[in-house]
């Protein structure tokens, strides 16, 4: 595999680019002097290779790469993700904490897969950071994601031990409910497909998910809608009906309590920041 070097300059601080959609995406393995990397993976699934440990990362994974420290390398197909970098020395303070002295030096790449509840915030603090990337407090609010991050993958540690002793079936229900080839359940259904009673369903989403059963199949629904807005063929209400929703404004409803935007100006701002092309 050839690599390259990318070093930043000093009039370089924060960029923020979202790549989607359509053609294949391809990077040779390289690293970054100077710089911070962090990429998040909207939609589809992205082949990355850190440091020589080969990732299969789905929606929902987030990867920090270090300056000077860590190489890789990414390809995909129809697959959209957010990519972040910075200046290191706006980082360099953080290195008081244990945390981020250990990210600094632990000799694993630092990747985890965000859960379906902590998705939300984080992909609205990715796009509130790509609004003001290049306004007044945009490194607080970089220092906010590195340090959401770095928080998560600690969370992460603790939650695989609780997912090991957790139920077999949920991994596979929610495996279920986020792919779009398949209809969406009611929560009858959700129940069934679990094969647990009312009450156990309950208490699982709770436990792990933090989420009612309800909630989780909301949830799961708007994020099938997300993928149909970024694609754009579809209209609201025939989306609406797609992942499950019988009433258009209960989704509108919805989908404004998960993203603080409507569906139509969601899907605007998603137009705006996507960018059709190769890497």
């Amino acid at each position: 595999m050839r690599s390259f070097l990318w070093e930043g300059t000093d009039t370089d601080c924060i960029h923020v680019t979202c790549f989607g959609g359509v053609r294949d995406y391809s990077a040779v393995e390289h690293r970054h002097d100077g710089f911070h990397e962090l990429t998040y993976v909207r939609h589809g699934e992205l082949q990355h290779s850190i440091n020589g440990t080969h990732f299969a990362q789905g929606s929902g994974w987030v990867s920090l790469l270090r300056a000077g420290r860590d190489r890789h390398a990414l390809s995909g197909h129809g697959v959209e993700y957010v990519n972040v970098s910075c200046d290191a020395r706006l980082l360099r303070a953080m290195g008081a904490f244990p945390e981020a002295r250990a990210w600094r030096t632990q000799p694993e790449p630092l990747a985890v897969c965000l859960n379906t509840a902590q998705r939300v915030g984080f992909e609205a603090a990715l796009d509130d950071l790509a609004l003001r990337c290049n306004g007044p407090g945009a490194g607080l609010r970089l220092l906010a994601i590195v340090a959401q991050t770095l928080l998560l993958c600690v969370d992460a540690r603790a939650d695989a031990r609780s997912v090991a002793a957790g139920p077999a079936w949920l991994p596979r229900v929610h495996e279920l409910l986020t792919d779009l080839q398949r209809p969406v359940p009611d929560l009858a259904g959700l129940r069934r497909m679990a094969a647990v009673s009312d009450a156990h369903l309950a208490r699982a989403c709770r436990r792990h998910l933090g989420l009612s059963p309800s909630q989780y199949l909301n949830r799961c629904r708007v994020a099938r809608a997300e993928r149909l807005l970024a694609g754009g063929g579809l209209g609201l209400a025939a989306i609406a009906e797609r992942v499950g929703f019988s009433d258009a404004d209960y989704f509108r409803r919805c989908f404004t309590a998960a993203h603080g935007l409507s569906p139509a100006a969601w899907r605007q701002r998603q137009q705006r920041f996507v960018l059709i092309g190769n890497i």
